[in-house]
């Protein structure tokens, strides 16, 4: 019982630390296929490529990062909806839109930089239809 406290203590205070304006990490970001369209994310929202969203495996849902493709300098500030990705060399999943405007489509993949710019993670509500 003890060991499971210490464990659950431990995952928690790991998603608090990214949850901490100007929290950084570096390293690839890929973006999501089109048959992701409308499905239902890990928060229960349903993904749309227009919209500027990201996935990630800590930063808490609803949390704003800033994300900067390191090969061009390009950036767009995304909100956290989703978990993953689940690729052991990627640190985030973007939007189509999003992958758009950081000049990464075709490429694939792309070395970026993440920050955490605003950690207000607000009640997350949502109209799980839009």
């Amino acid at each position: 019982m003890k060991l499971l406290l210490g464990l659950s203590l431990i995952v928690l205070l790991s998603f608090n630390a990214n949850a901490q304006v100007g929290f950084t990490q570096e390293g690839m970001a890929s973006y999501y296929a089109t048959d992701f369209e409308g499905r239902t994310t890990a928060s229960g929202e349903r993904f749309s490529h227009k919209k500027a969203t990201c996935s990630h495996m800590s930063i808490p849902f609803g949390a704003l990062v800033k994300i900067t493709n390191l090969e061009n300098n390009a950036t767009a500030i995304v909100r956290v909806n989703d978990r993953g990705p689940f690729v052991p060399d990627r640190i985030v999943d973007v939007s189509q839109s999003v992958a758009e405007r950081l000049g990464m489509v075709g490429k694939g993949t792309v070395k970026v930089s993440i920050e955490v710019v605003d950690n207000v993670v607000y009640l997350y509500t949502h109209d799980k239809n839009a």
